[in-house]
């Protein structure tokens, strides 16, 4: 904040801060776990701080017209739904969700973040199965299909 050196980041409003924080609504990841369905696993298909900044200069220009578009008045911009239809993240008819970059377990809070390979990773999830997310263990196959994830 320009006023106070020692904080970082901008003081805006609520409705602002809404509006922002809903353009990672289509990022979330969820998976639940056999057989009742509970949900055992959230994530972000991307990172989030990673997509902002891929993806912010192409969002804050839609959202500088919708704001145009109601003639520059801040109660008419927040009304208006144009602006709560964007998104940072958007998957295309028929495209296959990606396998998430970040993992919580909704028991622990603990992260996991996706890694290439099996050499630096703590953690295997195969998607499609009941399995979830469990250790990687050396003694153990893994599938073709897996994905690594490493502890954070």
């Amino acid at each position: 904040m320009l006023t106070q050196p020692t904080r970082r980041g901008s003081a805006i409003p609520p409705t602002l801060e809404v509006l922002i924080l809903g353009l990672f609504r289509s990022d979330i990841w969820i998976h639940g776990a056999p057989p009742q369905g509970d949900i055992d696993l959230i994530g972000w298909y991307w990172d989030p701080f990673r997509l902002w900044s891929s993806q912010c200069t192409i969002v804050l220009r839609a959202l500088a017209q919708d704001y145009k578009d109601q003639r520059a008045d801040p109660k008419a911009f927040i009304r208006a739904q144009a602006p709560y239809k964007n998104d940072l993240f958007t998957l295309g008819l028929g495209q296959v969700p990606p396998q998430p970059e970040i993992i919580y377990t909704v028991a622990k809070g603990e992260r996991f973040k996706k890694v290439e390979s099996a050499n630096s990773a703590t953690h295997v999830f195969v998607p499609g199965t009941a399995e979830g997310l469990r250790p990687l263990e050396t003694r153990r196959p893994t599938p073709p299909n897996c994905v690594f994830y490493r502890s954070e």
